[in-house]
């Protein structure tokens, strides 16, 4: 049979042989990948049925623990007795068996507090969990380090001068965004302590997190956000000025006005939004004189007519926003009129008259305003 394949191949032409030579290929090629497919399939398979088996048998006495720290204190033999058992399980399935423990417990975590959450600290450290997770932080892939990193801060494990030297090496900028939550989370002295090292550029999704963390702190503890409002960096500048609006620290007023004169248009819209947020009537004299200086500005021109909406009541301040009625920019002449329709009927007074001067522009503006499903 094979003389007969090798004698028929043979008295093909060459380019022949070439095709049966790449088809060939391409069809054992196409073979083993699709039986490389169907056995990472099958080995996936088996690894997550191993998981939740082992996340069942794990449960039990998790659960025991946990419900009898709800009740009562939980005996030292009880604990014990419980953490046996765990190791006992760890030590059948060894590092399968870690990592999913430490998985259940940070999942856990998340919807716990209070005495049960200590407990589940407390069993990592029993365990000795942390230190898979510290082994982490010398893996040569920045993904896993990151992991060991969550970890750690999850199950409030803190390595101050562990987090600065790695903070210090690395240039992974998802490494130090990492890093740095687990300081801002962990850190009770100094949870900003990496900001003016800090490389990559502060979000808008990051400021969320570093404020969801912040806010569990004691607002005595957080510190004072003004210490960095004349920062190099736009970023870091912006973030400490929402940050002063978020936690409405009023003794950063004086430092807030002082940014009305900085040359960066959207520090100095930001400032103002947050003078107005903080209801700093005393800053309307410093506001006022902006008007004029920074006009062609949309930023700071909105900032303006947003501030004076929270705060501006008098005739002049009102007349102030009128002036905003003739800006080139829709955006702030809406604005304008959705703030003098809200402001009193003094507002609505000179809105009206003014609309007569302008002939009717701002009919549309005012019926959109005043219609309560669009307002």
């Amino acid at each position: 049979m094979m003389n007969t394949a090798h004698i028929i191949v043979s008295g093909l032409a060459t380019i022949e042989q070439l095709f049966i030579a790449i088809a060939s290929a391409f069809f054992f090629g196409g073979l083993f990948f699709i039986l490389f497919l169907f056995g990472s399939r099958i080995i996936k398979d088996l690894r997550l049925k191993t998981e939740s088996r082992l996340q069942d048998i794990f449960q039990q006495p998790l659960n025991s623990l946990l419900i009898t720290t709800a009740t009562s204190e939980v005996s030292d033999i009880s604990y014990q007795t419980h953490l046996q058992e765990l190791t006992r399980i760890i030590s059948k399935s060894k590092t399968t068996g870690r990592q999913v423990l430490i998985n259940q417990l940070m999942k856990m975590k998340t919807n716990l507090s209070g005495a049960s959450s200590k407990m589940l600290d407390k069993i990592y450290i029993s365990l000795n969990l942390h230190l898979v997770s510290k082994n982490k932080l010398s893996s040569s892939s920045w993904k896993i380090k990151a992991q060991g990193i969550r970890e750690l801060t999850k199950m409030n494990y803190h390595l101050p001068k562990r987090m600065l030297k790695l903070f210090g090496q690395t240039e992974n900028q998802t490494l130090k965004e990492e890093i740095f939550m687990s300081s801002v989370s962990l850190n009770k002295k100094r949870p900003l302590g990496y900001l003016d090292q800090y490389d990559p550029t502060i979000s808008l999704w990051n400021r969320i997190n570093f404020h969801h963390h912040l806010s569990l702190y004691d607002p005595r503890q957080l510190p004072d956000f003004s210490n960095w409002f004349h920062c190099k960096r736009e970023d870091i500048a912006l973030f400490s000025i929402s940050m002063v609006r978020q936690f409405r620290q009023l003794s950063a007023t004086p430092a807030l006005i002082q940014l009305l004169s900085d040359t960066n248009e959207r520090i100095v819209a930001t400032a103002i939004r947050a003078l107005g947020d903080l209801e700093t009537f005393d800053a309307i004299d410093n506001i006022m004189p902006l008007v004029d200086r920074h006009w062609g500005s949309k930023k700071i021109s909105l900032a303006i007519v947003k501030f004076m909406a929270k705060i501006g009541r008098t005739n002049a301040q009102i007349e102030m926003v009128a002036r905003y009625l003739r800006h080139e920019h829709y955006i702030v002449r809406f604005e304008a009129v959705r703030t003098m329709m809200n402001i009193g009927e003094n507002g609505k007074k000179i809105l009206l008259l003014h609309n007569r001067s302008l002939h009717g522009r701002l009919d549309q503006m005012i019926a959109h305003v005043s219609e309560p499903l669009l307002a």
